[in-house]
């Protein structure tokens, strides 16, 4: 195979800012959320529990735990996670497990069902679903990441509002939300969170950002009652540390890994400029003619969401394909495109040689092609020499590499 000549680049992510001491950060924040105010002695509250890679999970929700204790209450983790692990609780267990977030790493109970409550209406009348063992207890108090969501844009994307009306909604929201066109996610994720907070079930909110090498950036703590006001100005703070690519158009993007411990889309389609969902425009950049995907996760259990965004894909990742887990999240998402299997070669050097045989346009003799690990771990990817010429400002380039195979023809140290 006649490859041409590659780099490594670096992207300036090492000046982002990040939270030295976890615990003592979050200690305070769930003080400023005016938790105390609302709960009494022995009062049961649930933390919600995500399916999301987040950095630092288990020690975040250790010291939300430990800070509630302080207040004289009984915590517990909830599985909050919409239809993942299989739509089970048994499955949504499994994945907090895969996250390191067990009673052991937390400090206190964890618990799932995927039986819930109808609690009410929105005004828009959707019925507003509530999980039975939150029902049961005196509150919740809500955890999450807060970004830029891989489905839609709004004032209300990925964050507490969504952790409340999927994640606590199980599979019964998360239908009824689907079911609608996606520019009505924002307004419809804002008009369920005001719902479940006029109950007075939840009693506080923990919002994080990450910056762009993954790591916590910002921790807020937030007042239930402005849960959805104060998520819109902390989602535009998340906007500054999202990863990009840092170029417009190349002929081919080999993406090693894909998972929903990456991605909710299983590879972040902001990053691709792929959004596949049917009367939605598609991001005028990055364009990017083809994209191949090399294998998943250990951490996304067979779940490959999202694979219909690869025009090209390997034997190895269809071999780790979980056929239920992978058509329940993606029907339940209603994103059809994103389900759909791509050609599939035999390893990850006939997957290259077959993609550059289909570049079209005046760059087929020199392509511009990228290598990355994820479409969350940006900082540093490999690009063929054409792209050099048309980075983005800031970028340094570490020198040049080469493109090495193992005996099975897979790509070697990417």
């Amino acid at each position: 195979m006649n490859l041409p000549r590659f780099f490594k680049i670096k992207q300036g992510f090492a000046s982002d800012k990040s939270v030295a001491d976890i615990d003592a950060e979050v200690r305070r924040h769930v003080s400023a959320s005016g938790v105390g105010e609302l709960i009494k002695p022995g009062a049961k509250i649930a933390i919600t529990g995500g399916s999301r890679g987040i950095a630092n999970l288990p020690g975040i929700l250790r010291a939300v735990g430990s800070a509630l204790k302080e207040l004289g209450a009984e915590p517990f983790v909830n599985t909050a996670m919409g239809s993942h692990g299989g739509g089970t609780a048994e499955g949504q267990l499994k994945v907090l497990k895969e996250l390191k977030v067990t009673e052991e790493t937390v400090g206190m109970p964890i618990r799932s069902t995927m039986e819930t409550r109808q609690i009410g209406e929105t005004d828009d009348g959707m019925p507003v679903y509530l999980d039975e063992l939150v029902c049961e207890c005196d509150g919740v108090f809500v955890v999450n990441r807060v970004k830029k969501h891989t489905d839609f844009h709004g004032p209300i994307e990925s964050g507490l509002c969504k952790m409340m009306a999927l994640g606590l909604g199980k599979v019964k929201q998360a239908d009824l939300i689907h079911a609608n066109q996606v520019s009505g996610f924002p307004h419809a994720l804002e008009s369920l969170a005001r719902c479940l907070i006029r109950t007075g079930k939840i009693v506080g909110g923990l919002a994080i950002i990450e910056n762009r090498l993954g790591e916590t950036a910002v921790l807020h703590g937030v007042r239930a009652e402005e849960i959805p006001d104060r998520e819109k100005e902390i989602l535009k703070e998340s906007y500054e540390f999202f990863p990009r690519l840092p170029f417009d158009e190349a002929e081919l993007l080999l993406v090693k890994q894909m998972g929903k411990n990456i991605s909710g889309g299983g590879m972040d389609p902001n990053v691709l400029g792929r959004l596949y969902i049917e009367g939605e425009l598609e991001p005028e950049k990055p364009f990017l003619q083809l994209v191949g995907v090399l294998e998943l996760t250990k951490e996304t259990e067979g779940n490959a969401s999202g694979i219909g965004f690869a025009d090209f894909t390997t034997q190895r990742l269809l071999d780790a394909y979980d056929r239920h887990k992978t058509v329940f999240n993606t029907l339940t998402s209603n994103f059809v495109q994103r389900g759909k299997i791509p050609i599939t070669l035999k390893n990850d050097k006939e997957l290259i040689e077959t993609a550059l045989t289909c570049i079209q346009g005046p760059h087929r003799s020199n392509p511009r092609i990228a290598v990355i690990r994820d479409t969350l771990h940006l900082e540093e990817l490999i690009v063929t020499e054409p792209l050099l010429e048309s980075l983005h400002s800031g970028i340094e380039i570490l020198g040049e590499t080469g493109l090495e195979f193992n005996p099975d023809g897979n790509l070697k140290g990417i």
